[in-house]
């Protein structure tokens, strides 16, 4: 029995009570707790993963059966390290919900879903093309370009994407861009990797459109891509640029016994036969191509050029008579056909496939601005100025979308007028635009030749070079324009330029060689340097 007043000992905690943290005594002089430090430690990470698991638990069961999210694991929310799968589960389930209220008709939705989906889900190949499609379908192709762009550290590896990328960057003469994505794309990575042709393939188109030969042949060299279909192509082309044509015919003709289904081959052997003359070679391919491919219109289109060349109007009519039948619901086609009033002048073809396509809301841009050029081709320069003048009224937008195209061919139409002032204006606006291929240069060259604007079309071709050096269509045709014009003083130093090169058009330096023989030149400065270099190159090719 205890003595009164003696201090009372605590007995050992029993049944549940001995798995408590804190424990609570009487004594003699009042209660006294006791803390068992490694209990409370203990409890605390229960209750806290308890209420961690519970929270997981819920949160997953809400986002999979509320959110609707099907890729989401229980693991994806409970465990840190995986939260980022959980991210990406909830941006897939935003871009399908997306594409569900875009078929929906439900755009605003829609795009806000697309937008944060695909921020959560930068991975996602479909919901990033499809982004860049609306960006571009709404007038934005700088947006649709960042997107494309913003997808490359996530989708550098896959081809579909790859495409997509370089095919609207060098439709919008992005080639520099092109040039320096493609070689960050191509740095060490290996060279059996399945994107790799394909992004090498870029690069060198990329400097071909620049004019830039030598590197485009650096490209398909180094990547091996001399015997791939791409390849051939477009070394044929540079040989065709560099003014060895037969060189190129013999290319681009056993490339077509190989893929005779191919129709860019088709149409490039076909072009360069109508070039060179051989009118009857063509005219018999596009005829043997029309029985093979009944269905396929560029044959009838090329039969076009033959009928055309030869002046048979009444078959040219026939043939238009017959695509605007058989193929008045196909843009491709009648596009082509527009192409073709374009090139030879005759603005009533064109302006029916403007009319046609606009009334069948198919593809409408390309025939508005054919039309325009087809005026201009000929010789209505009057009803071209009026034509664009009204486009532009009735589509604000194209002011800037199609902003070098006007201003070159309103430039070329007030020449035609012989109202100088007001065609250098746009001249001058034409050139200020950045991004200018070559082709495109070249081209508004050799039409302002033709209204006796030659003084500008040498403008336009300088233009060219200072933008792009090495740019050799464009060097090329400004030795000859000089030429011709006994313009000579600046011709020694381009020559040079050209003999630099890989393969400069020996024709013109031939001819340069000749005229800057002659006696009357003796004093011109340069001249006796630049014919022993050229005489040099002359003998080495005979040699």
């Amino acid at each position: 029995m205890e003595k009164l007043g003696a201090r009372r000992t605590p007995r050992p905690a029993k049944g549940l009570r001995r798995f408590l943290p804190i424990n609570v005594y009487q004594g003699p002089s009042g209660w006294t707790v006791k803390i068992h430090w490694r209990k409370l430690l203990a409890a605390v990470f229960a209750l806290s993963l308890f209420g961690w698991l519970a929270a997981a638990t819920t949160v997953f069961a809400w986002a999979k059966y509320r959110q609707d999210i099907p890729d989401v694991r229980w693991g994806d929310i409970a465990l840190p390290n995986r939260w980022d799968h959980f991210r990406h589960a909830q941006g897939r389930a935003l871009l399908k919900n997306a594409k569900d209220s875009l078929e929906a008709g439900e755009f605003a939705v829609g795009f806000h879903q697309l937008r944060v989906g695909l921020a959560k889900a930068p991975e996602d190949r479909e919901g990033r093309l499809l982004l860049a499609q609306i960006y571009a379908a709404s007038r934005r192709p700088d947006l649709a370009e960042r997107t494309l762009l913003a997808g490359v550290p996530f989708l550098g590896h896959e081809p579909e994407f790859l495409r997509a990328l370089f095919s609207f960057m060098l439709s919008r003469q992005h080639d520099e861009q092109v040039i320096d994505t493609a070689q960050r794309l191509l740095h060490d990575r290996p060279a059996d990797d399945a994107t790799t042709p394909l992004i090498a393939t870029a690069a060198a188109t990329a400097s071909y459109f620049r004019g830039n030969f030598d590197k485009a042949e650096d490209y398909l060299r180094r990547f091996k891509l001399e015997r791939s279909r791409e390849g051939v192509l477009l070394a044929a082309k540079i040989d065709w640029e560099r003014g060895y044509r037969d060189l190129a015919l013999m290319q681009i003709n056993r490339l077509y016994d190989q893929r005779p289904d191919d129709d860019e081959i088709y149409t490039t052997y076909v072009t360069w036969l109508r070039e060179l003359g051989r009118d009857n070679i063509a005219r018999q391919t596009s005829l043997s191509r029309q029985i093979a491919f009944p269905d396929n219109p560029r044959p009838r289109v090329d039969l076009l050029y033959a009928y055309d060349r030869e002046g048979l109007e009444d078959r040219v009519n026939g043939t238009a008579a017959s695509i605007f039948n058989d193929f008045a619901d196909k843009p491709d086609a009648l596009l082509a056909l527009a192409d073709f009033a374009a090139n030879t002048g005759r603005p009533e073809i064109a302006r029916k496939v403007f009319e046609i396509s606009r009334a069948r809301d198919l593809p409408w841009e390309g025939p508005a601005l054919m039309s325009m050029e087809s005026l201009v081709v000929a010789g209505k320069y009057q009803a071209a100025i009026e034509l664009s003048q009204k486009l532009l009224a009735e589509n604000p937008a194209w002011a800037e979308k199609f902003y070098s195209v006007f201003n070159g061919l309103q430039a070329i139409a007030y020449f035609g007028l012989d109202d100088r002032e007001s065609g250098q204006l746009f001249l001058n606006n034409f050139l200020a635009q950045p991004n200018i291929r070559a082709e495109n240069l070249i081209a508004v060259s050799k039409r302002l030749i033709t209204v006796g604007a030659r003084a500008q079309a040498r403008d336009v071709l300088a233009r060219a070079i200072n933008s792009d050096p090495l740019n050799q269509p464009a060097l090329s045709q400004l030795i000859q324009l000089d030429l011709a014009a006994s313009e000579l003083e600046t011709v020694p130093a381009n020559l040079r330029r050209l003999l630099s090169m890989r393969k400069p058009n020996e024709a013109i330096v031939r001819e340069a060689y000749q005229r800057l023989g002659s006696d009357y030149l003796l004093f011109l400065p340069g001249r006796a340097e630049i014919l022993d270099e050229v005489a040099q190159f002359l003998g080495g090719r005979t040699g």
